[in-house]
């Protein structure tokens, strides 16, 4: 049930077309101009975007990057489940569907989502060795923001037996869209949205946009304000990590995990190669 007072918020929500938009965010900036867009949804009764899938294993960062998306063009982005959220993304009070209120739509296929008729793919990866301890969290807790594994209250061979099973989903999840050529793809890594956020959201955004370059447009001008502030979040989450939970595998564990994803991790995470080669 929709709570009192959000339908009329909904409602007051700006609506733009998507070829006015994709004008004013290719055009360049004027000197006066705000930093950052104001949130909108694209018109229904105008011809929308193309649907661009934002897909990932869960725990690998989409949430954060949906944020950016957010923050950046100033649209709401989907998921395949569709309805209304009244958390929503930076304080706001809407998630649409998969339909034409957005371009850009969350997702978890082929795990556990919904049909959804889209023309190119963002797919986000991340180490399995911090998926899986996270995963292992959010089913543990029952939420996306508590711990269970940082608290002492560490289930050693439960864990093992989780890490097991789901790092064959995982490296499954990762071979369907590798190897998946029906629509364009195109690939970041959870680190990299972590540890140097520009350079990553303006490849992807060139890819959303399906243009070669947004140097010099007002784009451009967003993703750097974007990634001048505070990572934006739709909830506040546990902490992200790279490469902090190693210890929680057993030696047997990891020699399995680098032998089934070895190709994967080449490809990658070829630090993760070097660094296992280093300990031996």
């Amino acid at each position: 049930m929709i709570r009192e007072g959000l339908q009329e918020k909904i409602k007051a929500v700006k609506k733009i077309g998507y070829e006015e938009l994709r004008q004013f965010m290719l055009g360049q900036p004027g000197p006066d101009e705000p930093d950052l867009p104001e949130m909108m949804v694209f018109d229904e009764t105008q011809p929308g975007a193309e649907l661009v899938r934002l897909v990932s294993y869960q725990r690998s960062g989409s949430t954060m990057t949906r944020a950016y998306v957010e923050k950046i063009m100033g649209i709401y982005t989907g998921n395949d489940e569709g309805g209304l959220n009244v958390r929503g993304t930076m304080g706001l009070y809407q998630t649409v569907g998969c339909d034409n209120r957005t371009i850009l739509v969350k997702s978890h296929v082929p795990m556990n989502s919904r049909p959804c008729e889209v023309s190119r793919a963002v797919v986000i990866l991340r180490s399995p060795f911090d998926v899986i301890p996270s995963f292992f969290n959010l089913h543990l807790t029952g939420s996306h923001t508590k711990t269970e594994i940082d608290g002492g209250q560490f289930i050693e061979s439960l864990f093992q037996k989780f890490a097991v099973k789901n790092i064959s989903i995982w490296r499954d999840w990762v071979l369907y869209w590798v190897k998946k050529k029906k629509i364009p793809l195109h690939f970041i890594r959870y680190e990299d949205l972590l540890s140097d956020p520009e350079p990553v959201l303006k490849r992807t955004l060139e890819f959303i946009m399906g243009v070669p370059d947004i140097s010099g447009t007002r784009l451009e001008r967003y993703v750097k304000t974007a990634v001048s502030e505070k990572s934006p979040q739709m909830y506040v989450p546990r902490q992200g990590k790279v490469n902090a939970n190693m210890h929680l595998f057993s030696e047997n564990l990891k020699n399995s995990i680098f032998n089934k994803c070895g190709p994967l991790f080449n490809h990658f995470f070829p630090e993760l190669v070097k660094a296992q080669t280093n300990e031996k």
